[in-house]
């Protein structure tokens, strides 16, 4: 329990482009001593060397099979994402030192890796730079898997009832 409790708190340690810090608290008399629970806090940014450490004890605690037991697979998924983190923050200090893209890649990835150790990619948030309609300007869009998925399924949804026809003239053609 105590190393979910830290994967918990770590999670959100490494807050590079937007923020969800947890930590937990003490219990008291209404709550079970077991059970501690999570409350939410202001974001905190950790330094590269920190968080490199943080993912050499999750290593450690999922070989031990904490929080859970993963299969070969998962574990090899785990081992494979903390491999191509370690690499986006080679030479790196502070998270600051990355453009937007790639800080926005350091974070999709730490989603992905919270998504492989619990075991549900469903509420992985998964982050892109895109062109706002207009403009040059890139904004971020953050959205989890879940609503990405009812997305694609409401626009395929809407194809098939659209059915064959005839493809819209552009303007200006005939």
């Amino acid at each position: 329990m105590r190393s979910l409790l830290s994967l918990l708190s770590a999670s959100c340690l490494l807050v590079l482009v937007s923020g969800c810090a947890s930590t937990t608290s003490a219990p008291t008399q209404a709550e079970p001593a077991a059970e501690p629970t999570v409350r939410a806090e202001a974001p905190r940014i950790v330094d590269t060397a920190e968080f490199l450490v943080f993912l050499d004890t999750l290593e450690q605690d999922l070989e031990a099979g904490e929080p859970r037991e993963l299969n070969r697979l998962e574990m090899r998924r785990v081992q494979e994402i903390s491999k191509d983190l370690r690499e986006m923050l080679d030479g790196v200090d502070s998270i600051d030192q990355l453009n937007n893209n790639a800080q926005t890649e350091v974070y999709n990835t730490t989603q992905a890796l919270w998504a492989a150790v619990i075991g549900r990619d469903e509420d992985q948030v998964i982050c892109r730079r895109e062109h706002r309609v207009g403009t040059n300007f890139k904004s971020t869009r953050c959205r989890t898997v879940s609503e990405i998925r009812e997305d694609q399924s409401s626009a395929d949804r809407y194809l098939r009832t659209r059915g064959p026809g005839p493809m819209p003239a552009l303007d200006g053609a005939q």
